[in-house]
């Protein structure tokens, strides 16, 4: 059954799409709009298959989530892009001491309007990324420190930041 809920969502079918929500025991109404439920925040795996990354996503509904973190660059993901995700949990991250079941990305919906950009800052004094931080704020540039992800995948500690930017 999720196969076709996805496949419905994929197509934006919203009207079999609903059908197919509401047989499952949705209680939402039958109609040609798409289906926005503004369900939990998720962490999703993107690119399962070839470079696989676990992201941070609002789920728009069961089948689709909206990705909120900057992901890397060779990704093919950006900030903003709407993708099909299953729902079979494989794995668990933790964030503030709550246990949050992974998703896995199925494919990209809908491609965002935003670029990535990386840069490395050669600093050890942390007052630097957060005027970095403040700088782009100001300008309505997203940021996210990606070095915390860079330890884990490399297991070694780096003495720089490595930031992404979305813009």
């Amino acid at each position: 059954m999720v196969a076709f809920l996805n496949s419905f969502n994929s197509l934006q079918n919203w009207k079999s799409a609903r059908q197919a929500w509401v047989a499952i025991g949705f209680e939402i109404e039958i109609n040609d709009e798409e289906l926005i439920l503004n369900l939990d925040f998720s962490p999703i795996r993107i690119n399962p298959e070839l470079n696989p990354e676990v992201v941070w996503c609002d789920r728009i509904d069961p089948a689709r989530a909206t990705i909120c973190n900057i992901p890397f660059p060779g990704s093919d993901r950006r900030f903003g892009d709407i993708i099909l995700n299953d729902n079979v949990h494989e794995g668990i991250k933790e964030s503030d001491g709550i246990e949050y079941p992974i998703l896995n990305e199925i494919q990209l919906l809908v491609k965002s309007k935003y670029s990535t950009y990386a840069v490395y800052l050669h600093t050890d004094d942390r007052r630097h990324y957060d005027s970095l931080e403040e700088l782009c704020d100001a300008a309505g540039v997203k940021i996210e420190d990606w070095s915390s992800q860079l330890r884990k995948r490399r297991k070694s500690a780096l003495k720089r930041i490595y930031v992404g930017f979305a813009h």
